[in-house]
């Protein structure tokens, strides 16, 4: 039973790990091109534009949906953080 277990956690663990893998490279990527995007078009609208908000908005709800991602993938692994 426990040898049962002990493979069928290696086994979610490392399906689990390339998915958060891949999560991370697409928030990283998702950053970089929110910069890029912020960077390039900076300098085409007045100071007083919504540009800064908005990218900001962004780039929070990027961070929330990585994190919810992240908490459903350690949820679905078992581990509790604690």
């Amino acid at each position: 039973m426990y040898q049962f277990r002990a493979e069928e956690f290696e086994r979610n663990f490392h399906g689990l790990r390339e998915i958060e893998s891949r999560n991370s490279l697409e928030v990283f990527t998702g950053y970089a091109v929110i910069g890029i995007a912020h960077f390039q078009l900076d300098d085409k609208y007045p100071h007083n534009s919504p540009l800064g908000l908005s990218a900001l908005l962004l780039t929070f709800s990027l961070f929330a949906i990585a994190l919810y991602h992240n908490l459903r993938t350690q949820e679905r692994c078992g581990s509790s953080g604690a």
